[in-house]
């Protein structure tokens, strides 16, 4: 049931952008993304590996490569959008539909219904996961599109010394998926809420 269930939530928001483009989701172009998920699935059901993952370390540990993640989506989500839609007759790049591309991409299932998903993870995507998931991927589209992408603001962003986009890239990468899980798990700060694991430890469903 695990692994029916881990697949099945695979397909959560990762796949909308490819949907809303017209192309198909590395989900089913790519041969290799399905054994990955089973290999993961064995590999952290070993119950070794389960208690090192709800240690303290362990969770943080996943609450980083999580968000390395999804901001890895958010990335894949918008750069997509970008090479596929055209650009409006008003403005030189296309706006709204990387940031909906990358928002929907890197929110992962938590833009799925708490329904959708079996026990022990029912109520997870609303009640835990998803305004994390939601203002985080919303916030590095924006980061992204705004840094990297927009030509009104992209020389704003390289005046203050961030002229190469990797840089951009990874000044956001480093804030949203290092500083903030490391503030949550160090400190108690929590600006955006508690990252997803801490989310699930709370609800019961992880530790």
């Amino acid at each position: 049931m695990g692994l029916v269930i881990a697949t099945l939530t695979a397909y959560g928001g990762g796949i909308f952008p490819a949907i809303l483009l017209g192309g198909p989701s590395n989900i089913v172009a790519t041969d290799w993304a399905v054994p990955f998920m089973v290999v993961a699935w064995l590999v952290t059901s070993a119950p070794q590996v389960c208690a090192v993952l709800r240690s303290p370390l362990g969770r943080y540990i996943v609450s980083v490569g999580f968000e390395f993640t999804r901001l890895y989506v958010v990335l894949g989500g918008a750069n997509r959008a970008h090479a596929t839609l055209p650009p409006p007759r008003h403005y030189p790049v296309n706006t709204v539909g990387p940031l909906i591309c990358g928002t929907l991409g890197g929110c992962g299932g938590g833009i799925l219904p708490a329904t959708l998903f079996a026990p022990p993870f029912w109520g997870v995507p609303f009640s835990g996961g998803l305004n994390w998931a939601m203002k985080v991927a919303g916030l590095y589209s924006l980061w992204v599109q705004f840094s990297t992408r927009d030509p009104t603001a992209k020389p704003l962003v390289a005046a203050a010394g961030l002229g190469n986009e990797l840089h951009a890239q990874a000044l956001g990468l480093v804030a949203l998926a290092v500083v903030l899980p490391t503030l949550s798990v160090a400190c108690g700060v929590e600006p955006l809420g508690p990252p997803l694991t801490k989310a699930l430890a709370k609800a019961g469903h992880f530790g």
